[in-house]
């Protein structure tokens, strides 16, 4: 799991939707392998994303969808969705 963010990745901010994510699939019984807060990078978030496919069934990315031009996680795993 992938929280895309400027602001909780600089600890100026709680994540607090990845948690509930987190806590949500973990009480359904699915293991989460991986859980990292990384910034609103496209770069970093496709490579996030290309490393992950190679490991995990499942990949879920939050945060970075907002009106903001630093919000490039659509933008980032468009071109490489399958």
């Amino acid at each position: 799991m992938v929280v895309c963010s400027d602001s909780i990745s600089a600890g100026k901010k709680e994540d607090r939707a990845g948690k509930a994510i987190r806590a949500k699939l973990e009480q359904s019984q699915v293991t989460v392998k991986a859980f990292e807060v990384i910034p609103d990078e496209l770069e970093i978030i496709r490579s996030k994303a290309l490393h992950y496919a190679h490991t995990s069934k499942l990949v879920i990315f939050t945060g970075g969808t907002g009106l903001s031009s630093r919000d490039v996680t659509p933008e980032a795993l468009e071109p490489i969705l399958e």
